[in-house]
């Protein structure tokens, strides 16, 4: 693993660590049917910057 590589594996833990918490704050305060549509809708926007950030040539 590269230099380059080890900071962006830090920074995406010190984000996930950001974004966690409330993410589980928002998912306690949902019903079950509500809570699973929400999750699945953040996957899915995760997904798609996900995508994006490997095909554009951002991270490269």
């Amino acid at each position: 693993m590269s230099q380059f590589d080890a900071l962006r594996l830090i920074v995406l833990l010190m984000v996930a660590g950001l974004v966690f918490p409330g993410f589980l704050y928002a998912l306690k305060r949902l019903n079950a049917s509500k809570r699973l549509r929400n999750l699945a809708l953040w996957l899915g926007i995760a997904l798609i910057i996900a995508f994006l950030y490997q095909f554009s040539g951002v991270g490269s």
